[in-house]
This record gives structure tokens, C-alpha cells and sequence, in this order.
């Protein structure tokens, strides 16, 4: 059943959350962040938040739009396909946002469907803190119907840069990833923590989160262009390719966006295979 194209342009209630200083240490933890202007509010006095922390205030208001009724949205189906970011100022300990998410568009994608759902997160003044783009792909077939292959049995594409990267960034996931995140985020969706729904769902085993890998492109351009100032990032786009596997490295290589625009960076990300996971990488870096 496809969704209802009516509900274009619908939105909803707002949903409050103040952050509080425990939650951004912990989310940067499950994270294996090590920057210390994201975990100790001693080193200057300006703790901030990590920043795809968003997320975990999102998934509420993300839940107004996608659990509408009206929606006709078949969850079984459901892959999370992009996320677009952009940061207006960073998050501090006390402050107070309220999300309203609005669904922006509903497009057919041939083997399935888009969903875009635009969240926009407010200070109790209306100043915007941050707004993302958040897109789920609804699969129209069964897993391997349409692409007649095994989400693990990709051939590693070619790197779309002939230029050598500005930086490379490997990063080491843990066995235990995606139980840390699970608890930091709220995030509890079984096929990140229980290996037979995992399997069931076409995977060889527990997945990691895409947003926990989100975060840690977020790491890897903080690291490697933006000289590992949090506050620099003012955006960050990203395309689901394929999932991480917990215990594995994954490498983000990064290059000046070919758009030439002022702080604008390409990146990627690839498991040990050399199988894209982070594809069509996007971040923009402040002075």
C-alpha cells in the first residue's frame, strides 16, 4: 500500500527536551568519542554537546509523523536512507528545544518509496538550535527481491574522488557497540541487539545503528578538517549504504567538496571489505 501523498506539508505537535549533562557525556561515550570538549566540563569551562546528540530528543517527534495512522506506512519495510543535519549552535547542559516535525515529501523510488520528514528544533526564545532532513526508504518487495542479493554481498564501488583524501580516519567499532548506543540513545530496535530478529531481517547477525555511525563520520571530520573543534560543524548529510558490523573498522576519507563552496568537504565510509557504508558524505565547516 503506498503512503498517503495527502500528508505532505502535515505537521505536529512540538516535543520538549532539556539536555542535561549526564545524557551528553553518555551519548559521547557509546560513541567512543575521546574529544574532551565533548566529556570533561573541566578542560574549558564549555562542555557541548556531540553533534548528532539531536538525535536522541528526535525520536519522539519523529514518532508523531511516522506513527500517524493516516501515514499507511508498513514499518516491516522501513530502511533509514539519508540524514541531513545542519547546526545552527551547539548544545549545551540546560538548554531547553522543542522539535516539531513536519513530513516534507512522499516519493516513489521505483523498487519502494520515500518518506522525508523535516524536524526543526527551537529555544524557548524561537531561535533555531538545529534542523535535519531525515529520509526512510519503505521497500515496495521483500529484502533481495529487488536487488537480488544479500545486504552483506555488495561489490565495493569505486571511490568517486580521483584525488587523493585530505584525511583518513579509521575507527574501531566494539563488540559491544550497539547495547551502549541502544542505552545512550533510546534507540532499542531488536535487529541492533538480538542476533535472530537480526538474521530474520536478512542480516548476518546484530547490525549497528546508522546513526551511531553517523556520529562517528561527525568524529572523523571533527578529527580531520575541522582541527577537533566540535562547535566548527554546521552540517552534516550523509546516505545509508550498508550497515556496520560491531567489532569491525570502518575508514572515512574525506576531500574538498568539488563544488569548490567555502568550507564544504566530500566524504565516504567503508567497512574492511572496502563495501561503502556512508555514501554521498556532506559536511560543512565553520571558521
Amino acid at each position: 500500500m503506498a503512503m498517503n501523498r495527502e500528508l505532505i506539508g502535515r505537521s505536529y505537535p512540538p516535543s520538549t527536551y532539556k539536555v542535561e549533562e549526564g545524557a551528553m557525556v553518555k551519548y559521547a561515550l557509546a560513541t567512543n568519542e575521546t574529544n574532551p570538549r565533548l566529556l570533561d566540563p573541566g578542560c574549558d569551562g564549555s562542555l557541548v554537546a556531540p553533534p548528532v546528540f539531536p538525535v536522541v530528543y528526535h525520536a519522539r517527534a519523529l514518532g508523531k509523523a511516522i506513527g500517524d495512522p493516516e501515514l499507511s506506512i508498513d514499518f516491516r519495510r522501513a530502511l533509514h536512507g539519508e540524514q541531513d543535519m545542519t547546526f545552527h549552535r551547539p548544545l549545551r547542559a540546560g538548554d531547553v528545544v522543542s522539535t516539531t516535525p513536519s513530513i516534507e515529501d512522499i516519493r516513489d523510488k521505483g523498487t519502494g518509496e520515500t518518506l522525508a520528514i523535516r524536524l526543526r528544533s527551537v529555544d524557548p526564545s524561537g531561535e533555531l538550535v538545529e534542523e535535519t532532513l531525515f529520509t526512510l526508504f519503505v521497500r515496495g518487495q521483500p529484502r533481495g527481491e529487488a536487488a537480488g542479493e544479500s545486504p552483506r554481498k555488495k561489490t565495493p564501488a569505486p571511490t568517486a574522488h580521483a584525488d587523493e583524501p585530505l584525511a583518513i580516519v579509521p575507527q574501531g567499532l566494539d563488540a559491544d557497540q550497539t547495547f551502549r548506543y541502544s542505552d545512550a540513545s533510546g534507540d532499542k530496535v531488536k535487529i541492533h541487539l538480538d542476533p535472530e530478529v537480526a538474521k530474520k531481517a536478512g542480516f548476518p547477525g546484530i547490525i549497528g545503528h546508522g546513526l551511531c555511525t553517523l556520529a562517528f563520520t561527525s568524529r572523523a571530520v571533527i578529527e580531520g578538517v575541522a582541527g577537533g573543534m566540535p562547535e566548527r560543524l554546521k552540517r552534516l548529510a550523509v546516505r545509508f549504504a550498508l550497515p556496520v558490523i560491531p567489532g569491525e573498522t570502518i575508514t572515512t576519507r574525506i576531500w574538498p567538496a568539488r563544488d569548490g563552496a567555502e568550507g564544504a568537504y566530500a566524504f565516504e565510509t567503508r567497512d574492511p571489505r572496502g563495501q561503502l557504508v556512508i555514501s554521498d558524505g556532506r559536511a560543512v565547516v565553520g571558521r
